[in-house]
């Protein structure tokens, strides 16, 4: 018997992986019918999209003549793969001077290259960062399609602490620059608006809106703009429409005042002659001329101010009769000391004589316009005939000073 004879024809796999294998037979010795046995069960003599690999064949003809043999598919070494030769990483966060050079290997040499920009060369330059797609293809038309990163450096940031200022039209806010994180180290803190020195601390600023700016060795910056504000203006008035006040000795002057914050603390001064110094609307009884100032001060510390100059009139004068008629009339019976003089204390004494230097009357501590202390032109008990008498008084005044009244009294009956 003729022994069992093949013609193959065999396909391989062009691209790594791909079952694009082939596997074809003709039987050309032998006698049929044939029993045709495959290692992966394959059916028939043709074997169609299969991968790479040893195949072994059994063929038994009708008179058990056999045939044995391995075909073997083959493929490339390995996928197309690729290298990343080198990554310039995007200098500044945000930036597009990145750039990718890769070497494609694997497959079938002979490559091709595709990014997603269009670009065709193995190498890409001034592009920011992200994912970009390549496609490689090989000289067998084999395609990698490949995801490749281009990275930056990460953002400066930093925290900028705003402190306002304290008090209305004060220059003392502050920006505090701190924890800084990202770029390339080294950096360099200023604001332009201020000045160009290297500080993480600015001070004694207005309200105003600032920018302060943060740059790494490289140059890449990060800014902060923001303000610093102030607290609305506090006020107090005292009231009186000019800033002087002119009053007679002895007049009790109500300063009130106006002020537009709830809570407050007061101050006045100087200290001297007011029932208060630490309320917001004492009253002053000055017995000199006295500019007071009243300083308010919120919970913050923050204050305002306001004065007003006391002018004192110290007139003296008092109203002394220099006739009376005690005749029981009810008209101008008793000789006393008259007036309305706010400075006027009291009467500390007041004497009659007569001619002689006889003491005829004496009253003491008394006020003024009261008749229950003047006198009635009696001495002892009896009846003083009519006649020029001499008085003699002592008044005392708010400012502690004592001063003497001397003259002549006409009795008339």
């Amino acid at each position: 018997f003729e022994p069992v004879e093949i013609i193959e024809n065999i396909t391989d796999v062009l691209c790594f992986g791909e079952a694009t294998g082939a596997i074809d037979i003709d039987i050309v010795n032998g006698t049929a019918p044939y029993q045709i046995d495959w290692s992966n069960n394959g059916v028939g003599m043709d074997q169609n999209n299969i991968v790479a690999d040893d195949y072994e064949l059994i063929i038994i003809d009708q008179n058990n003549c056999m045939l044995m043999d391995t075909l073997t598919i083959v493929q490339p070494d390995s996928a197309i793969g690729l290298e990343v030769l080198s990554e310039t990483i995007v200098t500044c966060f945000g930036g597009s001077d990145g750039g990718i050079s890769v070497l494609a290997n694997g497959g079938t040499p002979g490559y091709t290259y595709l990014w997603e920009t269009g670009d065709t060369a193995p190498s890409i330059e001034n592009f920011s960062a992200g994912d970009y797609l390549l496609t490689i293809t090989d000289d067998q038309n084999c395609v990698s399609v490949n995801t490749i990163e281009l990275h930056q450096n990460d953002p400066i940031i930093f925290e900028a602490t705003v402190e306002n200022s304290t008090c209305n039209g004060y220059d003392d806010g502050q920006i505090i620059i701190e924890n800084i994180t990202g770029g390339v180290g080294d950096y360099t803190v200023f604001a332009p608006q201020i000045d160009s020195i290297n500080r993480t601390l600015f001070s004694n600023l207005s309200p105003a809106t600032y920018s302060i700016i943060v740059v790494d060795r490289l140059g890449c910056s990060g800014t902060f703009t923001g303000g610093t504000t102030e607290p609305a203006p506090i006020w107090i008035n005292i009231r009186n429409p000019e800033d002087s006040l002119m009053i007679l000795l002895g007049t009790p002057v109500d300063l009130e005042t106006d002020y537009n914050i709830p809570t407050a603390s007061f101050s006045w001064t100087p200290d001297r002659w007011l029932d208060c110094i630490d309320c917001d609307s004492p009253v002053a009884l000055p017995t000199e001329s006295t500019p007071y100032r009243v300083t308010m001060t919120d919970e913050a510390g923050c204050f305002a101010q306001d004065s007003i100059w006391i002018d004192v009139n110290k007139e003296r004068t008092i109203a002394i009769p220099n006739t009376f008629t005690p005749n029981f009339d009810g008209h101008n019976d008793v000789f006393t000391l008259l007036g309305n003089n706010p400075a006027v204390v009291r009467v500390a004494v007041f004497q009659v004589f007569d001619r002689w230097g006889g003491k005829l009357f004496e009253a003491k501590d008394f006020q003024l316009n009261d008749p229950d202390y003047g006198w009635d032109g009696t001495a002892k008990g009896k009846q003083i005939e009519a006649g020029t008498y001499v008085y003699f008084a002592q008044i005392e005044y708010v400012d502690n000073k004592i001063l003497e009244q001397k003259g002549s009294i006409l009795l008339i009956r």
